[in-house]
This record gives structure tokens, C-alpha cells and sequence, in this order.
């Protein structure tokens, strides 16, 4: 199967049980893709899982980071097809795209770390006023993804 870079799926990688596919829903520049999960056995699709935020497939516990709608990211560790999701402040969200040149929700996270089966993610935002503030977002996969 040929792709293309422009639009509809461009990208898979092959993982244990899965294989994930990078699919562009516009042509050109900069809008983040979506991701969807396909089963290896079956090759029916698993979830779709939303807009890209970030993806490690480095190391032995490969995980992707999506956007679930305007107030949730959504964990998913492509070995086991396990996800969980993380609230965040669609207030914030809202705000800070309102308030500055940012464009998509995506674009606000940022320094993602992984270890020992916890997740720490950096949340950029505004609120009313003209500056940056950040926060830490953490999720411990053993306990909150059961």
C-alpha cells in the first residue's frame, strides 16, 4: 500500500498485538493527524483514538498521547491496547486558544516523560491575562488505568 503525505492514511507502525495508523483529515500543513488502532489478528479496527499530541515508540512500553475531544487526553499503550484517560480544564483550553496564536489544542503539551509506569505531561496555558503559566499533569498507569 502506497502513501501519501498530503491526506487519508500516511503512516503505520506494527506493534505486539496492533498496528497503528496516522491518518491526515486535511490536505497540506500543520493541522494534527488522527490516530486509529487496527488489530493485527483480526485487522478490524480497535479505536480511534483522536488527534495526535505524542507518540514513543522507542522504548519497550510504546504509548501514544491523543486529544479526546476538549478536555480529555487519552492514553494508549500500544503493546496491550490499553487506554485511560486524563481530565484537563476545557476552561483552560478554551481560554489559551482564545488568548494567543495557538491554533490547536495539541499544540499546548509539551516535555512528556515516562517511567516506571508514570506519565508526566506539561500543560502550557492563559487564562485572561497575556501570560504563559504552566502546569504538570501526571498519571500513574498502574493504578489509573485498571
Amino acid at each position: 500500500m502506497e502513501f501519501t503525505t498530503r491526506l487519508g492514511y500516511i503512516q503505520w507502525t506494527e506493534y505486539k498485538n496492533s498496528f497503528l495508523i496516522e491518518n491526515s483529515k486535511a490536505s497540506g500543513c500543520c493541522d494534527p493527524h488522527e490516530y486509529i488502532l487496527y488489530s493485527k489478528e483480526t485487522g478490524k479496527k480497535i479505536a480511534e483514538l483522536g488527534t495526535a499530541i505524542f507518540s514513543d515508540d522507542s522504548s519497550k512500553n510504546p504509548y501514544v498521547l491523543t486529544m479526546s475531544g476538549n478536555d480529555e487526553v487519552l492514553f494508549t499503550n500500544l503493546n496491550t491496547n490499553q487506554s485511560c484517560r486524563i481530565k484537563v480544564s476545557q476552561k483552560k483550553i478554551e481560554n489559551t486558544l482564545k488568548n494567543s496564536d495557538i491554533l490547536y489544542a495539541e499544540e499546548l503539551f509539551e516535555n512528556f516523560q515516562f517511567k516506571k509506569g508514570m506519565l508526566s505531561i506539561q500543560l502550557k496555558y492563559k487564562d485572561s491575562g497575556n501570560f504563559w503559566k504552566k502546569e504538570k499533569i501526571f498519571l500513574d498507569t498502574a493504578k489509573d488505568c485498571n
